[in-house]
Formats: C-alpha cells, sequence, structure tokens
C-alpha cells in the first residue's frame, strides 16, 4: 500500500455520499478558497477514491492506497469542532500485480479482510470482530462489515456500492475501509 495525502478541505455533496455523519455536524468555511470545497473533511474515502480515479485514469488498473489524518464534525453547543485521527484503505485490480499467470484473477472482499486482519495483527491489537452488514448507504450489501473490539465499533470495510461505481464510472470493483485510528490504538492497552 502507497500512501496519500489528501486536502482537508472537501466537496460538500461528495462527502455526504461516503460518511454516517450525521446533517448539520458538518463543518463549513466561511471564506473557502475554493467554493466547490467549502467544508471540512468527515471522512478520508473521498479523496482515496479521488486518487483511485486519477490512477485508473492515467493506466494504473492494480491501486492500493491508505491515508491517515483527521476527519472534522460539529456538535451544537461545543466551543471547538471534533477533530479525529482515522486510518482508510482502499484497494482495486489484480490480486497478485506481478505473478503473469495469476493475471486474471482480481482482487475480492476477501483479500482486503486478510489485509485488514495482517494490519491489525502487525499492530499488536486485540482480536478484531468484522460482523456482516446492509446498511451502510456506501457499501455494497453483502459484501460489507462493521469492525468492532469487544462492544466499540471502530470502523466499516467493503466493496463501494454500484450507484457510486457508476457515479465515479469505475469499471471495477473498489474496496474500501475506515477505521477510527484512535480507538484502534487505544485497543493496544
Amino acid at each position: 500500500y502507497h500512501e496519500a495525502i489528501n486536502f482537508s478541505f472537501v466537496n460538500a455533496e461528495t462527502d455526504s455520499l461516503l460518511t454516517t455523519a450525521e446533517p448539520g455536524t458538518r463543518l463549513q468555511l466561511s471564506n473557502p478558497i475554493d467554493a466547490t470545497q467549502a467544508e471540512m473533511r468527515t471522512t478520508l474515502l473521498g479523496g482515496l477514491l479521488d486518487s483511485i480515479t486519477h490512477n485508473l485514469n492515467h493506466g494504473t488498473r492494480n491501486v492500493r492506497l491508505f491515508e491517515i489524518g483527521k476527519c472534522f464534525t460539529y456538535q451544537a453547543g461545543q466551543e471547538r469542532p471534533q477533530e479525529v485521527e482515522n486510518l482508510a484503505l482502499v484497494a482495486t485490480g489484480a490480486r497478485h500485480e506481478t505473478d503473469w499467470q495469476a493475471a486474471s484473477a482480481r482482487y475480492d472482499f476477501y483479500d482486503f479482510k486478510g489485509v485488514l486482519e495482517s494490519l491489525f495483527e502487525s499492530l499488536n491489537l486485540p482480536k478484531i470482530i468484522f460482523a456482516p452488514v446492509s446498511t451502510i448507504p456506501y457499501l455494497h450489501p453483502g459484501r460489507a462489515a462493521v469492525i468492532s473490539r469487544g462492544n466499540v465499533l471502530v470502523g466499516q470495510a467493503g466493496q463501494l456500492h454500484p450507484h457510486l461505481t457508476t457515479r465515479y464510472k469505475f469499471k471495477q470493483p473498489i474496496f474500501i475501509a475506515e477505521l477510527n485510528f484512535g480507538m484502534l490504538l487505544a485497543a493496544k492497552a
């Protein structure tokens, strides 16, 4: 996986399609540099999907990216916005990029789940539980899971929903995950 670094300023419409943040919790910029990017991000996924689009448009079909960054929300009555450190991953393309004999084998949900399990193991985190779910609007029903440790929800993972695949004009499956990185690191204790 290669690291991506994207802007914290996002397009409100795109960000709202890729998050479960409640309306009214988004941070509007009072004087944005670009009128099409007038909000602070609530998810890292929009920037990563734009990076996938850029790579696919330039002929790179096998893409594996991650980003660690802050996401922002605002609750009425709070003096300052809440900043949450998230980790997001996206992947698409061939399962084995360098193996020409298996070039037709495509990356799937179980490959992606295995990457996440390897990540948790390499960070010496306690056991993480994947539970199937079909109610996350930006994930494909039947190819999505929420990720938790004990009773604490730390994120979600799955295949990008077909309506978003069409919106972005992707012709191959895209797998995405976003995790609350602070909660993951707290799991070490």
